[in-house]
């Protein structure tokens, strides 16, 4: 099946769909079919065939048919709209901003490349910090920052309070702190606000949750047994989660999920083990569901080496160019992959921190779209070592409505 993209207004909201799951007891007629369709009619590229009625008409449950309705919107090209107001960024030159991030992937790196290069578009000078050694090392690049004097510090996928001490010491000092990923969009949590962070950047991770939710259920015709793998120590991942586990239920509440949660600092360690573990203890494993791409390479030979890895699928999120590239070759078990433009949401963070530092109220939404792909969406996409994903997300104009947002074109 294709996907078309969906904005989170062209969306069922989440708390709905968390209000929905929790009358699921109550309205099991509507979806009680899920999962009960055999294997005749017709079929879907990608999909079991839909189980027949006894006219011999292939129909779908109702909650597979509302699965591929919401997949199929995720597939249109990005558009940019301005965030917030307009602000005067000139007087920023000279400026130095500190990037802390929860370890260094082609995710952390992408995004933190977008900070980098609108930041210079300011004249603003951004230090990165890809650590690797979890809280303590995200501690050193604290205090690394105010020995420097920095004007704001960037927290990528740290939990606000694992991190709650520095922050604290940071904005006391008169130092702006940003976060990035610490849960949906909208208005900080009491923990945040507890900690004094300016505001958090992030696209909305149940949406992905969700929409990852539906292509399951459409993709198997409600025939999913699903391993999902939790980062539990980044807030986004957890709203991932919650959100998945929320729309399998409502669209598929005899379908099963099992959720393991593995730490950001452990994946190399234990993702393996957790996997062929899985595997072993449910034969009837047929997804496995990782909240970001990225996790895949830890695993990959776990999966490869078993038995079970020509009848397991792969949905992710983060869109990863080895992932996509993968999911383009038809390789490895990926049926889709979604993300948001990573080089975009660096873009956004950096406008985030310009108002913090021009003392401008911050704005509550960056509103940075998703995107869903398939094989058949990713042909002809360069995800190559250092080609820019722009062009994955239809070359989306935020660049230059960000440099005209900022007084830097007209």
């Amino acid at each position: 099946m294709r996907f078309k993209r969906m904005r989170r207004d062209a969306l069922v909201s989440t708390d709905r769909r968390l209000m929905m799951v929790a009358g699921l007891v109550g309205c099991g007629v509507a979806v009680a079919a899920c999962g009960s369709g055999a294997a005749t009619g017709a079929s879907t590229p990608g999909h079991p065939a839909a189980a027949a009625t006894p006219s011999g008409t292939a129909t779908a449950s109702p909650g597979v048919t509302e699965a591929e309705q919401l997949a199929t919107q995720s597939e249109a090209p990005s558009t940019w709209t301005a965030p917030g107001p307009s602000i005067d960024v000139k007087g920023l030159a000279g400026k130095t901003v500190y990037l802390i991030t929860n370890g260094a992937n082609q995710f952390t790196e992408t995004v933190g490349a977008g900070i980098v290069a609108a930041g210079q578009k300011a004249g603003v000078h951004v230090v990165t910090d890809y650590t690797t050694g979890g809280l303590s090392s995200a501690d050193q690049g604290f205090a690394a920052a105010e020995s420097q004097h920095a004007s704001a510090i960037i927290v990528m996928s740290f939990l606000t309070s694992a991190l709650s001490t520095p922050i604290k010491q940071a904005t006391s000092s008169g130092i702006p702190v940003i976060q990035i990923g610490e849960h949906d969009p909208g208005p900080l949590t009491s923990t945040d606000q507890a900690a004094g962070v300016y505001q958090n950047v992030s696209p909305s991770y149940s949406e992905a949750g969700s929409l990852m939710a539906d292509f399951v259920v459409a993709d198997s015709n409600g025939h999913a047994d699903v391993l999902l793998l939790n980062s539990p120590d980044v807030g986004d991942a957890n709203v991932e989660t919650q959100a998945f586990q929320a729309q399998l239920a409502k669209l598929c509440p005899t379908c099963k999920v099992k959720v393991d949660g593995i730490p950001e600092v452990d994946r190399t360690t234990q993702l393996p083990p957790a996997v062929s573990s899985a595997i072993v203890a449910d034969p009837n494993l047929n997804y496995i569901v990782p909240v970001f791409d990225t996790m895949y390479p830890d695993f990959a030979s776990a999966l490869a080496a078993s038995s079970a890895a020509s009848r397991i699928s792969l949905v992710g999120f983060d869109a990863s160019a080895a992932e996509m590239s993968l999911l383009q070759q038809g390789s490895g078990g990926w049926k889709a992959d979604g993300g948001y433009d990573d080089t975009w949401l660096g873009w956004a963070v950096m406008d985030e921190t310009f108002r913090a530092l021009l003392h401008q109220t911050a704005v509550a939404n960056e509103d940075i779209p998703l995107r869903f792909f398939t094989n058949s969406t990713v042909q002809g996409l360069d995800f190559s070592a250092g080609a820019p994903v722009d062009p994955w997300f239809g070359n989306p104009a935020y660049q230059s409505g960000f440099l005209k947002l900022w007084s830097l074109s007209s």
